[in-house]
């Protein structure tokens, strides 16, 4: 019996050897076994005391060299592709900043900005005018850019000012064909003159195929003999435009005047506000056409005058034979008839 249990235990062994080869093995404090299944109750670390990396992964295929059972984010790993891309193509959080006036034209990948040159130096037709030290200063500005404004047909121009007072003093601003003049809102930008001589433009001269808008013009002073004017067509010699324009006339004056044969202005969402505002014959064609917009002081003239959807709070004044409104009102809000009569 002795002899037999000596013969079994060789056996005995072999088979349990057999028996664990395809389980997991290793045990906390044991050996790593390769080609197997390994576990431990605590991390473990693999350290080389010598050069180069503790752990170098191959593998003979396409598969990848290591694999983790779970997405969560291993701290402090450095990769240096991602997708086959290099960290070195990635960008970086943006810290550099453009100067005001400016604007960012790219983006390095380091984080720094190019800027672009100032707003105004980009702009091929436009001047921008801002407000100067003072508006007689700002208002000497505006004249040097409609100097500036080389316009025609092939290469109209456009002045754009922002929101400030623009004081020509005793000057008038002369318009040019295809020029526009752009405020940045009645209620914020505003043009003033005190010129009243007679027959001269006041604050500012219309000129065919030019538009004037979104801004206050306004005439501050006109002596005992004088006439002054907002805005005239007087030399317009063709059709210009108003939009979106407050007329001032502090004392006695025209807001709105034009004076020649074959003279139109459009004036859309005006509001005008002075005693009068005229258009004569003299020589046949001169009109002024006002849409959406407001009249509160007298109206009168030889010239045809057309009120479209507009209020009229003043009187008609002398020589309005050929005064017409379309769907307007008088200050009362009362319905107008084609003759600009009150109706009953």
């Amino acid at each position: 019996m002795r002899r037999l249990s000596r013969m079994f235990n060789p056996l005995l062994i072999v088979v349990l050897i057999v028996a664990f080869a395809g389980t997991a093995v290793g045990a906390t404090g044991g050996t790593f076994l390769l080609g197997k299944a390994n576990r431990a109750e605590k991390p473990t670390t693999l350290k080389n005391t010598a050069k180069g990396p503790a752990l170098r992964l191959k593998t003979d295929s396409d598969a990848p060299n290591l694999k983790v059972s779970n997405d969560t984010r291993i701290p402090r790993l450095n990769a240096d592709l991602v997708d086959g891309v290099s960290s070195e193509a990635f960008q970086r959080r943006v810290a550099g900043s453009c100067p005001a006036d400016t604007a960012v034209r790219g983006v390095g990948v380091a984080g720094t900005v190019d800027c672009t040159g100032a707003l105004a130096s980009r702009l091929v037709r436009t001047i921008v005018v801002s407000p100067a030290a003072t508006p007689a200063a700002s208002g000497a500005a505006l004249l040097a850019a409609v100097e500036r404004a080389d316009a025609s047909a092939d290469n109209p121009w456009l002045i754009k000012l922002e929101p400030g007072v623009y004081d020509l003093g005793a000057r008038s601003l002369a318009m040019k064909p295809f020029l526009d003049l752009e405020g940045s809102g009645r209620e914020t930008t505003s043009i003033m003159s005190n010129d009243s001589r007679r027959g001269a433009a006041g604050v500012v001269f219309g000129a065919k195929n030019s538009e004037v808008r979104d801004l206050t013009l306004r005439l501050t002073h006109v002596d005992g003999g004088g006439s002054g004017l907002a805005f005239s067509g007087e030399r317009a010699n063709g059709s210009t435009h108003l939009l979106r324009v407050r007329l001032v006339v502090d004392h006695s004056g025209r807001a709105l005047f034009n004076y020649g044969g074959g003279n139109r202005i459009v004036a859309e969402q005006v509001i005008a506000q002075s005693p009068f505002l005229a258009v004569n014959e003299n020589g046949g064609g001169s009109s002024i056409i006002f849409r959406n917009g407001e009249v509160l002081g007298t109206y009168e003239g030889t010239g045809q005058l057309v009120f479209i959807d507009s209020l009229i709070g003043g009187a008609a004044g002398s020589d309005n034979a050929n005064a017409r409104c379309l769907n307007s009102y008088s200050g009362s809000f009362a319905m107008l008839s084609t003759t600009c009569a009150p109706l009953p």
